[in-house]
């Protein structure tokens, strides 16, 4: 089942009506005593990390935990997250944004045979506190020895714990609130059976083909190799698994990079519920990851991003024998001190080098959509559900029209907006030819192309730039350049140079290119995103 919550506070978010109560107390250490309480200029939380803007302090803020709810006939109903340990400060002397993880950042051994519950409490138990775990079902895999006898299950740092669990049998962890008196943490098996948690409805759900299936594959004491899934399937190496320990449900992992607009916050989601999300035409079931988000420069400032679970992202090489050559890209990797393009996921040389190979650097640009008339004339380009993640966007097309003429206008349109909503300029030779919109008119001209009348294969180029088009503050803003050459006669080459305005703050989540009569077969419109 989801995270409870008070009944009171239950009630003001399944109605969707409430005044949010949002607090940030920092402390010395994980506890409410002698705490400061203070207002946050911003914070993301998600299943085992969490980061706050506060205002600038100089006290110890060792500790620190979220509070969030509403205020009810005056009084706050609420509920915390854990009390997170603070593993980075920084301060410009205005603000203070500290990032925290669960645990203490500490070296920890512990008997390769013990079982899986006595490896998560005492890794979970350290000189500042304690946190309890609680665990979904029955949970059998408690039991479970973890690694052979004579070896030492090494955390270095405690944190490790949580990928070699997830990598080891599929299991997750997601904090789980401070109560008052204890820190909480609750674990699941991602593949396990559950039933339907609620139901959210998003129109502007965005999905993906992206899935996964793995091989399971494990070693038991007497170096028996058993595993689960197809063979030609890639192999998730789950490592030592004693004989008398059942392999964990295999399933394909499907929906990856799917994700949920900006959902209105309810507190009782949490990262392992089983939910179905619907749109038009559209609906999945499935484990979400729940990642909540204050920023009080997005509309709406409070909100929560949803995403299918992912459990196929990484493999632990596991103790198989050398023999098996498909374990070999498993060598597991010291991930400690990982902490820019790699993470503590990529505990493995296969996982850490399909991270790189995806990896995109801050202001690369990423193709988002590629329209190519390859079957036939088409009436416009239109890209729609453009997400809103990127910084800016480009536009690259290179485009013929199949309307008589050898310069025909390209215009372009705004989420689907035709109102007379933009103003722009475009000019070619110098300044010597000029077209306005001074006054707020209909989508206007970003270049010209040629025609059915110009030269057979003739087709002329467009780049247009969308700068910061997610800013919900700021009227959007373009400028393009594009080139015409109408035959192959002296005087009938052109550079038009194209500037303009959308006057509105909405963020863009469409692009529509459109020509007289249509874009002819073999034009083609390519979208970008940088990152």
């Amino acid at each position: 089942m989801p995270r409870t919550l008070p009944a009171a506070l239950t009630t003001v978010m399944d109605a969707g009506i409430f005044e949010p109560y949002i607090r940030v107390m920092y402390n010395a250490d994980p506890n409410e005593t002698l705490a400061t309480t203070v207002q946050p200029l911003g914070f993301k939380l998600s299943a085992l990390n969490a980061e706050v803007k506060i205002p600038s302090t100089a006290d110890d803020t060792a500790y620190f935990c979220i509070v969030r709810g509403a205020l009810i006939s005056g009084t706050p109903s609420t509920i915390s997250s854990i009390w997170f340990r603070t593993v980075t400060t920084q301060d410009d002397g205005r603000f203070t944004t500290l990032i925290g993880e669960p645990l203490d950042r500490s070296y920890l051994s512990i008997a390769a045979n013990s079982d899986y519950q006595t490896v998560i409490e005492t890794a979970l138990t350290f000189a500042s506190g304690t946190i309890i775990p609680s665990y979904e079902g029955a949970a059998g895999w408690k039991a479970y020895q973890f690694y052979p006898t004579g070896k030492n299950i090494i955390l270095s740092p405690r944190k490790k714990l949580f990928t070699i669990l997830q990598q080891k049998y599929l299991i997750f962890a997601t904090e789980d609130g401070w109560d008052g008196t204890d820190n909480n943490m609750f674990f699941f098996v991602a593949t396990d059976t559950r039933a339907t948690d609620y139901s959210i409805t998003d129109p502007l759900f965005t999905t993906t083909d992206h899935e996964e299936t793995r091989r399971l594959i494990t070693r038991d004491e007497a170096s028996v190799v058993r595993s689960n899934g197809s063979a030609t399937a890639i192999i998730h190496n789950l490592g030592f698994l004693h004989s008398t320990a059942s392999l964990p449900t295999n399933a394909a992992n499907g929906l990856i990079g799917a994700h949920t607009s900006k959902v209105p916050v309810h507190l009782k989601y949490r990262t392992g519920d089983q939910i179905t999300i619907t749109r038009p035409n559209f609906t999945t079931t499935r484990r979400f990851k729940v990642t909540e988000v204050l920023d009080l420069q997005s509309t709406p400032a409070w909100y929560m991003i949803l995403e299918p679970l992912e459990w196929f992202g990484s493999t632990e090489g596991g103790p198989l024998p050398s023999t098996i050559e498909a374990a070999a890209p498993y060598t597991p990797l010291a991930t400690g001190n990982f902490d820019g393009v790699l993470s503590a996921n990529d505990n493995n040389l296969q996982a850490a080098m399909e991270t790189i190979d995806d990896h995109a650097h801050e202001g690369a640009w990423i193709m988002i959509e590629d329209i190519n008339l390859t079957g036939g004339d088409q009436s416009s380009f239109d890209f729609q559900s453009i997400p809103a993640t990127y910084k800016n966007l480009k536009i690259i097309i290179s485009a013929r029209s199949t309307n008589a003429g050898t310069a025909i206008p390209v215009k372009v349109k705004f989420n689907d907006d035709a109102g007379n909503n933009y103003i722009g300029m475009i000019q070619w030779d110098g300044q010597t030819g000029k077209t306005e919109q001074a006054t707020a008119g209909a989508p206007f001209q970003i270049t010209f192309i040629t025609g059915s009348t110009s030269p057979a294969n003739y087709y002329d180029n467009v780049e247009l730039w969308i700068p910061d088009y997610a800013n919900a503050n700021v009227y959007k803003q373009y400028q393009a350049r594009g080139k015409n050459i109408e035959t192959n006669s002296a005087n009938r080459f052109w550079i038009y140079d194209a500037i303009g305005n959308y006057l509105s703050t909405t963020a863009i989540s469409r692009i529509t290119l459109t020509t007289s009569s249509n874009f002819k077969q073999y034009s083609r419109a390519t979208l970008y995103g940088m990152k």
